[in-house]
């Protein structure tokens, strides 16, 4: 990434543990490094392995929900110049996420729903899951989480932010996501939302991020919803609703068709997450998952 000096930022982690309070925050990097000169490939996630937060309560019932997030940390998030001096939108894309979820009418909805199960990722042109699964239940553990959101490295040592493009792979973050929801530890899920927010279009062109969503509709019982920040990009809420999010497969999966909103200005980014989350936790229940994928 040039022109930033990542390292003045406090930003980095690595693939070592990383104790936060009393958890183990593994950062979980499965890059594809994308150089200039040679022929990028996709990336095979097949090994890569659900963080799970230690202090996450053992679930023995249904979920109603289960929340990835999946944020866009590429080049064209950071500012070009003066990064020390100017807040950028990978900044308030990070903060506004941990603040949305600290509000008292998500959480309300969250204890109201019973709790929800969550997890967040980064991608540019790697990815990894930058803070572990768990199940939210009361304020004091939502409160706490958003906490790891906001001390989690955005990057890692070694990651293509450090050594390849800095580009926007949203069919990476999508085929990380899918290898996930499969893992998640629990044996009566009733449906799965993920959120992808970022501020352009994917970088290897739009069928491997339309293929990515079909598959998680069809095959993880998926619902992706997006967030598209169009202070660069204006015709980015078209490009999500039209490629991104989840189409009218609703009778093949019992998944609905995803939404799309807009964040024009990134100070308001705090405010618009909130209206998603909320949108998406106050939702009722799906139609019944096909009994191939759970038993």
């Amino acid at each position: 990434m040039s022109g930033i000096d990542i390292s003045r930022r406090g930003l980095v982690g690595s693939v070592a543990p990383v104790l936060i309070g009393t958890s183990i925050l593994l950062t979980n990097p499965a890059f594809a490094f994308a150089r200039e000169d040679e022929k990028r490939l996709p990336p095979s996630f097949k090994n890569v392995q659900l963080q799970v937060l230690n202090t996450a309560p053992r679930i023995t019932g249904k979920i109603p929900l289960n929340l990835f997030l999946c944020l866009d940390v590429s080049e064209s998030m950071w500012p070009a110049t003066a990064p020390s001096l100017k807040p950028d939108n990978v900044r308030l894309q990070r903060e506004g996420t941990a603040a949305a979820l600290e509000d008292e009418d998500v959480c309300a909805l969250i204890e109201h729903k019973g709790g929800i199960g969550i997890t967040a990722c980064n991608f540019a042109d790697g990815v990894w899951q930058s803070v572990p699964w768990t199940f939210l239940r009361n304020k004091r553990e939502i409160k706490a989480y958003a906490q790891l959101i906001r001390q989690a490295p955005i990057i890692v040592e070694n990651s293509p932010e450090f050594n390849g493009t800095g580009q926007t792979y949203l069919s990476d973050g999508l085929s990380f996501v899918s290898h996930l929801v499969r893992q998640i530890p629990n044996p009566g899920l009733l449906g799965t939302v993920v959120d992808i927010s970022g501020d352009g279009t994917n970088d290897s062109g739009e069928g491997p991020v339309k293929s990515e969503t079909l598959n998680l509709a069809r095959q993880a019982f998926t619902q992706v919803n997006g967030l598209a920040i169009t202070d660069k990009n204006p015709g980015l809420k078209q490009y999500f609703e039209q490629t991104v999010v989840t189409p009218d497969v609703f009778d093949e999966t019992g998944v609905p068709r995803g939404r799309t909103w807009v964040v024009h200005d990134m100070a308001d980014f705090k405010q618009i997450m909130i209206k998603k989350l909320k949108t998406e936790i106050a939702a009722n229940e799906w139609g019944n998952p096909p009994a191939r994928h759970f038993g």
